[in-house]
């Protein structure tokens, strides 16, 4: 710490006083005079540390979250029962939100896979006993692949100790997880990395019908504070963007930023939202602008760790692993040409190989009888047969199905744009129609609604839970319609309809360098950019805020 503690001569700046991260008690503690305050951390953090307002308490009181756990681990190739999917997800799984592992990517084979399309492939490609994704046969070629495994409980039933979550790793899969989530890599491994957040900030039906996210919006700017964490609006980098490019439009000075120039600014939180906005004001030419960030990396919520894997022929492959911030959609477009800045030597990605057998999907308690011996069948065969089952035409042609499916999106962005508008990355004003129509609404409710313009849209369940569900924001049975409708924006459903159409187009893309490489860019741009890099101290432990009233 270079800072010296100073005495505040004011009562009309905001005072943040803080201690080194780790410090024993009574150790210094340093006070810094800021004009304005960026909370990019997650508000209840500092729930006994900010003088919050009582509306700024009962907003912040009101979150609910998930409990979010990754594991990198270095597994060793089962020759005698090879993978045949690069990822497993299975649905029965992640919906008791039991901690259980319910799903797992092999980042070695996504690697191999890397510049290739990911199809919805209809030809039902499991019926061949010996078919098996081109990138994962490769992987399995190898001594040794990484993969990255997910869990996830709700935060009340989370464990007190972290390692819980490797205990029920470990026991999992020495007591036959195979028969869960097709794990065949057996019991030879090593746990590389771990990772454990409080995820997805989110609010209950009660409280988004009493407009919770939009008194939200209303504090915005009062005190000299502004909050830009996940919280305000969706749990990924997309909103994050977005939302802050709300706040900017079109008069900066609606949430009161400093006329000044040089104005002391501090951001609280080096993770995207931090760093995101932080680039923002380095672009509207602040010069005075520090990110506090507790630990001693950037980040937050992104954990992309890089592996060099020797391949058969000499040769080192580059592994991203993602334990955090993982894929892109075709709705991050506009974001992805405004950080062309940041991502240089790091391009945008598809992945999953020929053949549409990449990602698999656990057939348990989701098709009725199952007529797979082994459980799981390919993404684009599940998203259809879950469709049938729900329309009650299991023996329909697939076309037909595919068909209803493409009607059934053209009427859920229609139902979408009249619940919800045009205006991303949430509307300006609640959506009354929305919150006043249904008592309690779930996302699954949502779609299971008998409406007068043709029915239900129960065939898009199986699409869904995993173009929602997987990422770890809960399932379509618990979570409120209004965050479904948020994440699977009208972009996104579009450009599932154009999938079924051209097996070219990516509905799910990577970085081939990490979303880490973005961020690490952006904290210290290239030379070429003529950007300054950003001022990050680390190591910064909040111990309380005060700010005029």
């Amino acid at each position: 710490m270079t800072d010296t503690p100073i005495i505040n001569d004011t009562t009309e700046r905001i005072e943040l006083t803080y201690r080194t991260t780790g410090a024993p008690i009574g150790a210094p503690e340093y006070t810094v005079q800021l004009d304005y305050l960026v909370i990019a951390c997650e508000p209840n953090a500092l729930r006994d540390r900010c003088d919050y307002s009582p509306l700024e308490k009962t907003i912040f009181n009101k979150f609910e979250n998930f409990t979010f756990h990754t594991t990198l681990l270095k597994v060793k190739v089962n020759k005698e029962n090879p993978a045949h999917y690069g990822v497993i997800f299975a649905p029965s799984i992640l919906e008791t939100m039991s901690g259980k592992v319910y799903g797992y990517r092999n980042e070695t084979a996504k690697a191999l896979s890397a510049g290739t399309e990911n199809p919805i492939d209809t030809a039902e490609p499991h019926l061949k006993a010996d078919s098996i994704d081109p990138a994962v046969a490769a992987a399995n070629e190898l001594a040794y692949n990484y993969v990255t495994v997910y869990q996830i409980v709700r935060t009340k039933d989370a464990p007190s100790d972290p390692s819980k979550f490797k205990q029920w790793i470990d026991e999992l899969m020495r007591q036959g997880l195979s028969d869960d989530v097709n794990w065949c890599y057996g019991t030879d491994f090593e746990i590389l990395d771990h990772v454990t957040t409080p995820y997805f900030d989110h609010f209950t039906d009660a409280d988004l019908k009493i407009y919770m996210p939009w008194k939200y919006l209303g504090i915005q700017g009062q005190r000299n504070t502004i909050f830009v964490h996940a919280s305000t609006c969706f749990e990924s980098v997309l909103d994050i963007y977005q939302y802050i490019q709300m706040l900017l439009t079109d008069d900066a000075n609606k949430i009161g930023l400093p006329t000044d120039k040089t104005a002391a600014i501090g951001i609280l939180g080096a993770g995207p939202s931090g760093l995101m906005f932080g680039s923002v004001l380095r672009d509207m030419k602040y010069t005075n602008v520090t990110i506090y960030e507790k630990s001693g990396r950037i980040g937050g919520k992104t954990h992309t760790i890089k592996k060099l894997q020797m391949l058969k022929d000499g040769s080192e492959l580059n592994v991203i692993c993602e334990l955090g911030t993982c894929y892109l959609s075709p709705a991050y477009d506009h974001f992805v040409k405004d950080m062309s800045r940041f991502r240089q030597g790091n391009d945008r990605i598809g992945f999953g190989g020929a053949g549409g057998m990449f990602r698999g999907i656990m057939t348990k308690d989701q098709l009725g009888p199952d007529p797979n011996p082994h459980g799981v069948i390919p993404y684009g065969a599940y998203i259809i047969r879950k469709a049938a089952m729900e329309l009650g035409a299991p023996d329909a042609p697939p076309q037909k199905i595919i068909s209803t499916m493409e009607r059934d999106l053209t009427r859920y962005i229609a139902l979408r744009e009249d619940l919800l508008g045009h205006h991303t990355p949430m509307p300006m004003v609640p959506p009354r129609k929305l919150f006043n129509e249904k008592s309690s609404q779930t996302f699954l409710d949502f779609l299971s609604e008998q409406r007068p313009d043709g029915g239900n849209l129960t065939s898009l369940i199986g699409l869904l839970q995993y173009g929602y569900s997987v990422q770890g924001y809960g399932t379509l049975k618990n979570i409120p319609a209004y965050y479904g409708l948020i994440w699977v924006s009208t972009r996104v459903a579009q450009a599932i309809i154009d999938a079924f159409k051209d097996p070219k187009i990516n509905v799910v893309t990577a970085w081939s360098e990490g979303w880490g490489n973005l961020w690490e860019q952006m904290a210290t741009p290239r030379p070429d950019t003529g950007l300054t890099p950003l001022n990050v101290q680390f190591s910064v432990d909040t111990v309380r805020i005060v700010r005029p009233s």
